[in-house]
């Protein structure tokens, strides 16, 4: 009888350990940055939220457990970034690693989430001068401790590689050679997920980074990765953004820090990246000053800066966040179409058919004539501005995309002839 009942305990605890769901929802868009009001994420329907905290070996567990509970009451699954030290000593790191892990996947973290966490990102722009970042080679001999306790910990963990961050110099900090060093030691059996940062300017013009460098970079780290075999691995970006403000002689109205916001999630979704988190909500003092590009680059103002509205009033970003989470989210790309000045993207969901469209010659407005059945014009904060069943619908376009719903046939502009997405 006695063996009967030890049976039956460990069965139940087994269960047990296996019993919470990873997330509530699972999608494209999410939020990074420290974050004090987490209903932020709710309200704009945020589905991933990296923590805002470097989860450190040993930290305040119960700090990291109330703000993971209020991340998954607001309905997004936390990303856990995992500080990722120096390994002295092996065996300790191993198992301070996997007693955190297990806190969190089948521990009593774990038991008062309901929840399992399985996103465990390992550092933070590890090839830059930030945190624990190293050289590509310090980096393998670090997660190839870390690795494997939290597989042991949680055999379904999703392991992210720390961010990359889009420099130069010095060449082996560079993105294809730091990453082609890690795999060639062999880290790439290590990894489930890909993973790099980039910002710059709302205006593509300027020959900046701007919101098609992440295009760029997102096929340099795919090519890298197919010529070691893993070109079918997830790659992320777990931080972007640009500011609303003024960064030295830079100005950058709330208006294009929106329209960047939007085309840029658009964008990388068009080309196969998996998730995309905006860097910050609310404005974080990240420099102090309240005039820098972090400053400024939140979704709600601080209250603290010469370009500030006022505390807690959201930007027109915000809106047009909240609205790509209603179309776009959990909608899935068709195709797209552009001739360098005017980009179209097609997308489906919800039994909808979707288009997003805007013009890059930014210094002008740009006249577009649409042809179709059944079109309704939005803006990008979900304000309707046409509803319409005539065939033709003519449209001053400025810098800011627009939605088109409908059975979209041709788009006519003055600045670049016609674009038949019929006969493509």
């Amino acid at each position: 009888m006695v063996g009967i009942i030890l049976i039956v305990f460990f069965m139940l605890l087994n269960s047990d350990r296996n019993s919470y769901p990873p997330a509530i929802t699972d999608g494209f868009l999410g939020i990074s940055g420290v974050l004090k009001n987490k209903t932020y994420l709710s309200d704009l329907g945020v589905s991933v939220h990296r923590y805002g905290f470097a989860l450190g070996v040993g930290g305040n567990l119960k700090l990291h457990l109330k703000n993971m509970k209020d991340i998954l009451n607001n309905g997004s699954i936390p990303i856990a970034l995992l500080w990722v030290s120096k390994v002295e000593n092996e065996k300790k790191i191993f198992e301070e690693v996997k007693e955190l892990v297990e806190y969190f996947t089948s521990g009593d973290g774990a038991r008062q989430l309901g929840y399992r966490i399985i996103y465990w990102e390992l550092g933070n722009e590890i090839n830059w001068g930030w945190g624990t970042s190293c050289d590509a080679e310090e980096y393998y001999n670090r997660i190839r401790v870390y690795v494997p306790a939290i597989r042991e910990a949680c055999p379904d963990a999703v392991i992210i590689m720390g961010s990359l961050l889009n420099v130069y110099n010095p060449p082996d900090r560079k993105i294809e050679n730091y990453l082609e060093t890690f795999l060639n030691k062999g880290g790439g059996e290590l990894m489930d997920v890909y993973n790099f940062h980039y910002y710059g300017l709302a205006d593509p013009t300027l020959g900046t980074e701007n919101y098609l460098t992440g295009v760029e970079i997102f096929k340099r780290i795919k090519g890298v990765l197919k010529r070691h075999g893993y070109g079918d691995k997830p790659i992320w970006i777990t931080e972007t953004s640009t500011f609303s403000g003024k960064v030295g002689e830079i100005y950058q109205s709330e208006e294009m820090q929106a329209a960047d916001l939007v085309k840029r999630f658009i964008t990388l979704k068009a080309i196969g990246v998996e998730k995309v988190l905006w860097c910050f909500v609310t404005e974080p003092r990240y420099e102090g000053t309240g005039e820098g590009f972090f400053d400024q680059s939140g979704l709600v103002y601080d209250g603290y800066g010469p370009y500030d509205r006022g505390k807690g009033i959201k930007k027109r970003g915000y809106y047009a966040y909240k609205y790509l989470s209603q179309w776009i989210d959990s909608s899935n790309f068709v195709e797209s179409w552009n001739d360098s000045v005017i980009y179209i993207f097609k997308f489906e969901g919800g039994g909808k058919e979707i288009y997003i469209l805007w013009q890059d010659k930014w210094d002008q407005n740009v006249v577009i004539h649409i042809e179709g059945r059944n079109l309704r014009l939005y803006t990008i904060y979900g304000e309707s501005i046409v509803l319409s069943d005539n065939a033709k619908v003519d449209y001053t376009l400025g810098i800011e995309p627009l939605y088109i719903m409908g059975d979209v046939e041709k788009v006519t502009s003055t600045s670049s002839g016609t674009i038949s997405l019929k006969d493509k």
